[in-house]
Order: structure tokens, then C-alpha cells, then sequence
């Protein structure tokens, strides 16, 4: 596929071709060099107002369909209405202006209904990862003051009881499973919905304070039709609340305003994406991280077709893909290189549908962009493979490879109306053109961290008078206005799935143990993907001539901890008894032990006596 590449390479100069180099700074961010590739006819929209009230401006008139699932569709006109029943429902149950509720829930249309009607009574959402244990989300939901809490019928009874002692909350709203489909055969489908007409029941002995959704639902009827429910929170207050494992430290609470969301969603619209109405959109990034909510969010604001992707884990991309003939997708790049090597598609399959593809969360090498964009090209389709590049601090919005302004090893031009810098990694001065540093984009800045201003001051910083969001991961800027990373943030282990996971989260809760001397985590390579790593604990016994099995004894104990106080995805998947070891500098080795549990985990079970 060279002509497609000397194709970009010849679309770059033109677009460029008006730039006197001669009267350019040399500093990325004074130049703006990204700007010029967007047309100067690009007009933005009004994005200080509500979400709801976005959509509802952007949509008008617009009676397309806004989600599919397996069961339905949903027209923009019904999910509109969906979401003013469901705002009364809150407010009859409620809710008001500052409130937050709190959600463990999928993609699914009831999440994205719920969350736009909070949007008009001015409430909080405050969304949390499925995978989150009890312990942490009773910490999310008393940090954020949630009182209502929203989840699938699932979700253990013991764990709302156990949510009811710890928090504050009054109300919990339980939403059926939107489909069985993904849980296997239909005898496995039977038996799940069996268990949860068992769980249903459950939930019934717990008293008042659990909703059926079907119930909930009922409630708008209690609200009469002339009474003022609208009562939308300022567009840059705090709006959203999301839980990430942050550019450096233990994970954190980013708020995020209805503004910046809007912002992006305008910035998407006006970039050079081929976004029409009535496309198809496959939304398999989840609503508990900023770049799932955006995907949606700018999906309707575009009046494409969002299909929610209710399990990720389960449901295969390729097949998702094939079903749907998804016009654009967001993903990581595993999905993409799960989809290169698909058997379900053979040399005659037509993906002629696929217009573009973004992909974030961890970076692509160049090999495998080329290989994904000679592989769409190859089936018929004349879009691009889109690479781009952001964080949770600024609003998951950042650079991306748009069209045929494209280049192999990059992750794209920065959006219309961002800017970028990169800064010396020992100075923070500026650096100009091809000098490597760190990262800093502004333009859809976060809030801050919830009631945390000494970590929110380490990542957004004033520099050459303008506020940046310090990201942390390494890269230059090129002539052209092209990103290239060179490496991410040292102390962040990133995911299969994209996301990142903090080394010193599990570090501390290994350390509970009183046995444990100390602890490091590192990244190893998760060889069942293409990219991505998973966390090993290299544990220091305070008794390094512990036997066999007191130290399986004690690893046994830590994992226990670690399954109570961690996520699923933050828990080491090993853990190696043994000397931490230290650099000549006394740092913390990690290299060092990866290559010493590597070489230990290729031994025979027989041999291998300090790896659990």
C-alpha cells in the first residue's frame, strides 16, 4: 500500500504549502503548525450549556436512530423523550441541583439515558468501573457524597447491603441485564435468568431503599407536567467524576465539566473525521473512563447510530465489527491487531464500510498501523486507521491521525482548538521541534481532583503563562505538526485493554501484610496479546529463610487483601518471594527483576520455588 502512503506525504505539503518556515518560532506551541490543516470555514459551536441541552440543540429536527442494541432500536426523538421521563423519575425519587449518583453500569441505553437526564436536573454522575471492589466503591461513593446508587441486577446482594452500612446512600436503582446473549448458549442464558429472578427476590428483603427499574421508571407520572425540574449546574462546574489511575501516584478522582465535554464533541465534529449522520458507531470503550462517555457523547452529537458494547471482555471485536458494519470505531490497539488476524475473515470479506478507526490507550508501533491500514485497504474500505493520543486530565482529547493527514509511528495532528508543548524533563523549559520531553496538552483542562489540589497542582501547571496538563509520557513534536511518543510514564503498567494501572496502588495494600518487608511491582509482557502488560509483586519477606510453604501461606493471605481492597485488573497476576533488587544508584531495579521472574517463571514447576 505505498500509494496510500505517498498519498498522505503529498496531502501534508499541500496542506502546508502556504507556511513561511522562515517566520516560525521553532516552539510548537507558539507555532500552531496543526491549524493550518483545518479549514478556515470551520465554525464552532455554542458549547457553554448543559449536555442535554447540546444534544438536544445539535439533534433538532433529527429523528434518525440514536442506539441499537441485539433487542431495539432507539429512535433520537424516543431516546429524548426516555430522557425527560427518566429526569422526572430522579427528581420525584429526589434528586436536585448538586446531588450525585453513582453508577456501576455498562454500556447500555439506560446508562446513556441517565445520564442525560441528571444533566437537567444539575446532577452529579459519578461513574465507576464494573470491576471496582465493594471497599472502593464505598470509598468513590462517600468522596463524591454520593446518596443514590445505580446498578445491573448482578451486582451481589451482599455488596449493596455492605454499600447501605458504609455510605450514605438512600436509594439503590437495579437495572436488569439489557441482554443474556453474551453469556453463551442458551441453556447458560436460561440458568443466568433463573438466578436472576433468585436475585431479584433478594433485593425485595432488603427493604425501600432498592428500586426495581421498571419501578423507578413509573415514578415521572408523579411529577405534574407544569412543574420546573430543569435546573442545570453552571456548564464549567464539575459535572462528571471518573476514577483513574492518574499520570503519576495512586489513582484519583477526575471532575470533569459539561463545557469541556461539549468542547470535545465540538472539536470532533469540526476535525477532519468523516462523521455523517446515520453512520454506525461501535462504542466497546466503557462509560466509567472519559474516553467511553466522549465516544457516545460525540456519537450523538454527530446523530450517528451508537451501538453500546455491553461486555467488551466477552463479545469478540471482529465479530462485533462484522455484525454491526461499524462505520467508526474507538479502541486500543489489541482490537485492531485481534481483527488483522481474525479467522472470520477471509480474503473475499467486504469491509468497505469502515471509514475510520481510532485507537488510544496505549501506543501503536509503526509495524502494526501499517499492517492494520493494509489490511482495511486491502477488504475494500477507503477510510483510515486513526492512532491518537490523550489522557483523563485534559478531557481524553489530544492529537489523532485524521484522513490522509496521516504518518506511520504517530499519534496524530492536535485537534482544531488544542494546543501543544513539549517541555525539558529536568528544566520544564519549552522545547522546540523534534526535542524530546514530556508531553503537555491544554484546551479541555479537567477540574482538578476531587479534594485533592496538592495532586491536581503536580499535573496541571502554568507555564509560559497558560495553564497545561503535565501528562507525563515522553515524545516531540515534528515540522508538521505530528506527535510522536517515545515512551510512556515509567511508573505506569499499561493494560492489554489500554488501561493503566498504578505500580504503588498495589504496592501499599501487598505491604498490609505484616510479613512483607517491602514490595515493587513492574510490568510484564501479557504474551496472549499483541501489546500490554500485566502487574507481578516482587514480595520481600521480613523472614527471608521462610520455607516453601510459609511463604505460600503468606502469598495466599496477600491475595486475599489485594481481592479485597483492588479492582480485578489491578491484582497482581504473580507474585515472586524475593530480594528486591537496586540499581547502582539504590533506585528500585525493575528491569532487573523482570529478567530474574522471566527467567525463574521458565523453569519446571519442579524447580520454580519462589513464584505463586
Amino acid at each position: 500500500m505505498r500509494e496510500y502512503r505517498e498519498g498522505n506525504e503529498a496531502a501534508i505539503r499541500e496542506a502546508l504549502k502556504d507556511v513561511d518556515r522562515s517566520k516560525l518560532t521553532g516552539y510548537p506551541h507558539i507555532d500552531n503548525i496543526h491549524r493550518y490543516y483545518y479549514p478556515e470555514t470551520n465554525i464552532k459551536n455554542d458549547t457553554n450549556q448543559s449536555m442535554f441541552r447540546y444534544i438536544l440543540n445539535k439533534t433538532k429536527g433529527f429523528n434518525g436512530t440514536a442506539i441499537t442494541t441485539d433487542e431495539n432500536t432507539t429512535s433520537y426523538d424516543e431516546m429524548i423523550v426516555k430522557v425527560m421521563k427518566y429526569a422526572k423519575s430522579f427528581y420525584h425519587l429526589g434528586v436536585r441541583q448538586g446531588d450525585t449518583v453513582t453508577f456501576l453500569m455498562p454500556s447500555c441505553p439506560d446508562t446513556y439515558i441517565m445520564y442525560y437526564a441528571l444533566d437537567i436536573l444539575g446532577a452529579k454522575r459519578n461513574m465507576v468501573d464494573l470491576r471496582t471492589s465493594i471497599e472502593g466503591i464505598s470509598k468513590y461513593i462517600n468522596e463524591s457524597e454520593s446518596q443514590y446508587f445505580v446498578c445491573l441486577e448482578n451486582f451481589p446482594i451482599n455488596g449493596v447491603k455492605k454499600l447501605l452500612d458504609k455510605t450514605a446512600t438512600k436509594k439503590v436503582i437495579v437495572a436488569k441485564i439489557p441482554s443474556y446473549k453474551f453469556l453463551g448458549n442458551k441453556m447458560v442464558q436460561t440458568i443466568a435468568k433463573g438466578a436472576m429472578k433468585f436475585q431479584e427476590l433478594g433485593y425485595r428483603r432488603l427493604g425501600n431503599e432498592i428500586l426495581q427499574l421498571e419501578e423507578f421508571k413509573g415514578f415521572h407520572s408523579y411529577v405534574d407536567s407544569d412543574t420546573k425540574i430543569e435546573n442545570s449546574l453552571s456548564p464549567t462546574d464539575p459535572s462528571t467524576y471518573v476514577h483513574t489511575s492518574g499520570t503519576v501516584s495512586f489513582p484519583k478522582t477526575v471532575m470533569i465539566s459539561d463545557e469541556k465535554q461539549n468542547f470535545v464533541a465540538d472539536q470532533y465534529e469540526r476535525s477532519l473525521m468523516p462523521f455523517e449522520p446515520h453512520d454506525r458507531f461501535l462504542a466497546i470503550m466503557p462509560p466509567w473512563i472519559v474516553y467511553g462517555i466522549l465516544a457516545f457523547h460525540t456519537s450523538f452529537a454527530t446523530k450517528m447510530n451508537v451501538f453500546p458494547v455491553l461486555d467488551p471482555s466477552k463479545e469478540k471485536f471482529d465479530k462485533l465489527l462484522l455484525d454491526t458494519r461499524a462505520n467508526h470505531s474507538a479502541g486500543v490497539p489489541n482490537h485492531y491487531i485481534m481483527f488483522n488476524n481474525s479467522p472470520l475473515i477471509t480474503k473475499d470479506t467486504d469491509l468497505s464500510f469502515a471509514k475510520t478507526y481510532s485507537c488510544g490507550g496505549a501506543a501503536i508501533n509503526s509495524e502494526k498501523q501499517e499492517e492494520t491500514e493494509d489490511f482495511l485497504h486491502s477488504h475494500g474500505s477507503t477510510g483510515t486507521f486513526n492512532p491518537g493520543y490523550s489522557c483523563s486530565e485534559n478531557n481524553s482529547i489530544g492529537t489523532v491521525n485524521q484522513e490522509r493527514y496521516n504518518k506511520l509511528g504517530s499519534v496524530g495532528i492536535l485537534l482544531p482548538d488544542l494546543e501543544g508543548m513539549i517541555i525539558d524533563e529536568k528544566t520544564g523549559e519549552p522545547l522546540k521541534y523534534n526535542q524530546e520531553g514530556i508531553v503537555c496538552l491544554r484546551g479541555a483542562l479537567m477540574n482538578g481532583y476531587l479534594n485533592d489540589p496538592e495532586e491536581t497542582s503536580k499535573v496541571i501547571k502554568t507555564i509560559d503563562g497558560k495553564e497545561w496538563c503535565v501528562t507525563g509520557d515522553i515524545g516531540y513534536f515534528d515540522e508538521d505538526g505530528f506527535l510522536f511518543l517515545s515512551g510512556r510514564q515509567k511508573n505506569l503498567i499499561i493494560a492489554p485493554d489500554g488501561f493503566k494501572i498504578a505500580p504503588n496502588e498495589i504496592e501499599s495494600k501487598v505491604c498490609m501484610h505484616e510479613a512483607v518487608s517491602n514490595c515493587i511491582v513492574f510490568g510484564v509482557r501479557d504474551t496472549n496479546y499483541e501489546f500490554g502488560d500485566y502487574p507481578v509483586a516482587c514480595v520481600e519477606l521480613k523472614n527471608d529463610k521462610a520455607s516453601y510453604q510459609e511463604k505460600k501461606r503468606i502469598i495466599q493471605e496477600i491475595k486475599t487483601i489485594c481481592e479485597k481492597n483492588l479492582s480485578s485488573y489491578y491484582r497482581p497476576k504473580a507474585y515472586y518471594c524475593g530480594k528486591i533488587l537496586y540499581t547502582p544508584m539504590m533506585k528500585d531495579d525493575k528491569d532487573a527483576m523482570r529478567d530474574r521472574y522471566n527467567a525463574e517463571k521458565g523453569k519446571s514447576l519442579v524447580k520454580r520455588k519462589n513464584i505463586f
